[in-house]
């Protein structure tokens, strides 16, 4: 008797410990999840700074060659 007493506190046991390990397991999926998304986004938002970095480099130096070619009255075929 004590036996089966022992096997069945052993069995309630495992199923409580399953029952924990899958509700962390669920857990874990929706915080990789979550932080896959966030990464993504991360991602997504240095790309466009990137973008917008070369885009505002591209008009400064523009911005300056019109100037000099504007101030000197250079021609940028004399140079």
């Amino acid at each position: 008797m004590e036996r089966l007493i022992r096997f069945t506190y052993a069995h309630d046991l495992l199923k409580k410990n399953v029952k924990r390990t899958q509700k962390l397991a669920q857990e874990s999926d929706a915080a990789l999840e979550t932080y896959q998304r966030q990464v993504r986004t991360l991602e997504e938002c240095l790309a466009c700074s990137d973008n917008l970095y070369v885009c505002t480099l591209t008009r400064f130096d523009t911005g300056r060659e019109l100037v000099f070619w504007g101030v000197t009255g250079r021609s940028k075929s004399s140079n």
